[in-house]
């Protein structure tokens, strides 16, 4: 059974992070940093911002549009010394150590827009690590649609510090991902018909997951909030 978010599951997650750019010390390799680990750094810094529960392990973007020919051969080398294996069902894209005691995944991404969602690249210099294409976390509530999913996407719209559902919205139609916009379509769709009620799947997934960080809080109120945030931030998008 995998293991649950918790405050202890993201500091483990972190601290795999942090052993593993310190192995790959010189190596220059840019890093980007995806998932649990990132909600809080893209939220407002003020005391109204609820906890995040963070997460159980590293997903990071490896090759990019930018550097698809990049050779990385020492994140191999780097994972193998942290103790880190590959995990033999997942051809070479999702690897697996002990932090503590306690097994943590680190899980190479990639964002190539030549090549199909989820599809599995192997990078130059790598003998076994691989790079599953970007599991973008809207694309992941759609065809994952785990509550995690369902919980990162609205905290997202409701606390990032471009002023809310409408500045995301805003941020993305005027920056450098306009113009994958437009391909990305039914995908807004689904994901929007997964937050019209509060009874809906994406709601519930998102009380579920505040439920976690604050046992008190009821549902009613995170149910309702998650409903209004999706629904504006699909409205000022404009697609």
């Amino acid at each position: 059974m995998a293991e649950q978010r918790s405050r202890a599951g993201r500091a483990r997650a972190e601290l795999a992070l942090v052993r593993l750019l310190h192995e790959l010390n010189d190596d220059e390799v840019p890093l980007v940093v995806l998932g649990g680990l990132v909600p809080e750094l893209l939220a407002r810094e003020d005391d109204l911002v609820p906890q995040h529960l963070g997460t159980t392990d590293v997903a990071v973007p490896l090759i990019t549009h930018v550097q698809a020919d990049a050779d990385l051969g020492g994140v191999e080398r780097a994972l193998t010394r942290i103790d880190f294996r590959p995990d033999p069902d997942e051809d070479g894209w999702r690897w697996q150590g002990l932090i503590d005691e306690v097994p943590v995944k680190l899980e190479p991404r990639c964002d190539l827009p030549d090549h199909r969602e989820r599809e599995v690249i192997r990078p130059r210099g790598s003998k076994v690590l691989a790079a599953a294409n970007l599991l973008a976390k809207c694309v992941a509530a759609r065809w994952r649609a785990a509550a995690k999913d369902y919980f990162d996407f609205a905290y997202v719209l409701l606390h990032n510090r471009h002023g809310g559902p409408e500045g995301a919205a805003e941020r993305l139609r005027s920056g450098e991902l306009a113009d994958a916009l437009p391909a990305l379509r039914s995908t807004f769709i689904e994901i929007r018909k997964r937050y019209v009620k509060s009874t809906d799947s994406g709601p519930t997934g998102y009380a579920l997951q505040a439920l976690g960080v604050d046992p008190n809080a009821g549902e009613a109120r995170p149910r309702a909030d998650a409903v209004d945030m999706v629904q504006r931030f699909f409205a000022a998008l404009r697609l």
